[in-house]
């Protein structure tokens, strides 16, 4: 009976260790792929059905196999092995193939197969055991992913990131087989002990192996990584490197922050960027005769908008509303960062508040004369969310009278048509137009950068500022920020939370463009993807 007993709990115990370990493999390949190439919904989508397929493909197959402890233990040492290898099999084959998506798919559906055979071979090996039921091990099974789940998103994720968390499971997964077998007396067989010392041998050095064969290529390109971390939020990268003879400041060094591989400053550029979205509004609001006092900047971690302000006479007061607080501890410790925002975010003035915006605008009773909205492009749902009516709504509740809101919105140009406006800052604008704002697309020329100037005051003309003031002269301000009236505006829709249409309209356009200086991952790879 004590026998029995004991391999009754060996059954339960290796069903739950290897579905876990299934379903994590699952976890883990859907969060890293939406995270390196912002397939959210989508990729969540197909990987848990293919995930689902594969299960029930591998519950048919489990009838090959002879219902024998041994088969039990070596499916799980499989799943254990296939968790600790399903990151480095990624990386190798985004270094291999750049973009395949059908490489992830296939690492679902292998974790899925070996997992499938799992419950109807455990089924069969207590079939004669009373205490043995199927209602028990499934709920048993789905508490495991529960469990798994739980452990994977609030305990290893950001400490260890994707492949180390993938690591961490794999080896616990072993060591609780090994040590739940030697406890209850299994005698192992010789070949189940060389499939285990494999399990254990092969994840980690394999690991380390894909790390650094995907990120061969940045250093091709001449490209010194200053700073590299996975934060809870994003992957944040500083590089550092000398322009080529063909860029537009040869033999100067230059600094580039990217966020998820998108680029979100380069210090050759970012002073005309940061014109445009920080210095040209307060310029409008002088024109408009309401200069601007308090301002809210949402997002702006990096500290450079907020330099800008700063310097402006008759600003008093910042707020900058900043989600990921790794981003704030880079703009105030980095050296270079320092640098280049020149230590605004220790200024009295400034006011950083690590919030989600989305929430934290519907809570705020503050009134601003100027908002900044400076988030990444609205390439994944998460993201969208910040430029929909819902969000606009809100901001303009908070905004005065007579106050303007900058956006970032962007690349400007549609890439089939240069005198049309890109689909992303045309549905921005229409956006904050539906909830009754006034918006105008105005962009640098330069690097067709694209930003929406907003104001809910029905006397601002933005043709006449743009002909009459001293500072915006003419159709564009010396080649800084240039505002075309008659621009053609390709069909969009608005953006609401119930569509969320700018994540497709963004993702077509970076995939289009990629390797054009928005998006680095067919040249750098590993570099940028998650950790």
């Amino acid at each position: 009976m004590k026998a029995g007993k004991h391999q009754t709990l060996l059954l339960y115990t290796l069903s739950v260790i290897g579905s876990g370990a299934g379903f994590m493999v699952q976890m883990l390949v859907s969060g890293f792929w939406s995270t390196a190439f912002s397939q959210d919904v989508t990729f969540y989508s197909i990987n848990l059905a293919f995930y689902f397929l594969a299960l029930g493909i591998g519950t048919r197959l489990s009838q090959l196999l002879e219902p024998k402890l041994s088969h039990l233990a070596a499916l799980v040492v499989a799943l254990s092995s296939w968790c600790g290898l399903s990151i480095a099999f990624l990386r190798w084959g985004i270094f291999r193939f750049n973009q395949a998506t059908l490489l992830a798919l296939l690492t679902v559906a292998v974790a899925g197969v070996l997992a499938g055979a799992v419950l109807p071979l455990t089924l069969g090996i207590g079939k004669d055991d009373i205490r043995l039921n199927l209602g028990r091990l499934f709920f048993l099974d789905y508490l495991a992913a529960i469990a798994f789940t739980l452990v994977f998103t609030f305990g290893l994720l950001v400490p260890l990131g994707y492949g180390g968390t993938a690591l961490a499971v794999c080896y616990f997964s072993l060591f609780a087989l090994v040590a739940l077998l030697l406890g209850t007396g299994t005698r192992l067989s010789k070949s189940l002990w060389v499939g285990i010392l494999i399990a254990v041998a092969l994840p980690y050095p394999l690991s380390l192996w894909a790390k650094r064969l995907s990120e061969l290529p940045a250093g091709a390109r001449g490209a010194k990584i200053l700073y590299s971390k996975q934060s809870h939020y994003q992957k944040i990268v500083l590089t550092e490197s000398v322009g080529g003879p063909e860029s537009l400041l040869p033999g100067v060094v230059q600094h580039s922050l990217y966020l998820d591989g998108f680029i979100q400053f380069s210090s050759g550029s970012e002073q005309l960027y940061h014109f445009c979205i920080a210095n040209l509004p307060i310029a409008a609001a002088r024109f408009n005769q309401h200069p601007a006092k308090r301002v809210l900047i949402l997002g702006g971690g990096d500290g450079l908008a907020a330099r800008n302000l700063l310097a402006i006479p008759g600003i008093q007061t910042i707020d900058m509303v900043e989600l990921d607080p790794a981003m704030v501890e880079l703009a105030r410790t980095h050296p270079r960062l320092r640098e280049y925002n020149r230590n605004a975010l220790a200024d009295p003035r400034v006011n950083v508040l690590i919030e989600d915006a989305f929430t934290w605008i519907g809570r705020t009773g503050n009134t601003y004369d100027f908002i900044l909205i400076d988030f990444p492009s609205p390439k994944n749902l998460a993201l969208a969310r910040l430029f929909s009516a819902e969000f606009y709504r809100r901001v303009l509740e908070r905004l005065s009278p007579h106050g303007f809101i900058s956006i970032q919105a962007g690349p400007y140009h549609d890439l089939d048509d240069r005198g049309k406006i890109a689909g992303i800052p045309a549905g921005i604008e229409k956006t904050i137009q539906a909830v009754g704002a006034f918006a105008w697309v105005y962009f640098t020329p330069r690097d067709a950068d694209a930003f929406v100037l907003a104001t809910r005051d029905p006397d601002f003309s933005m043709g006449a500022f743009a002909k009459q003031s001293t500072v915006l002269g003419g159709k564009s301000l010396t080649g800084v920020c240039t505002f075309e009236s008659e621009a053609k505006r390709p069909p969009s829709e608005i953006n609401t939370l119930n569509t969320l249409p700018l994540a497709a309209e963004a993702l077509r356009w970076y995939r289009r463009a990629e390797g054009s200086g928005f998006f680095y991952y067919s040249s750098y790879f590993g570099v940028f993807l998650p950790d």
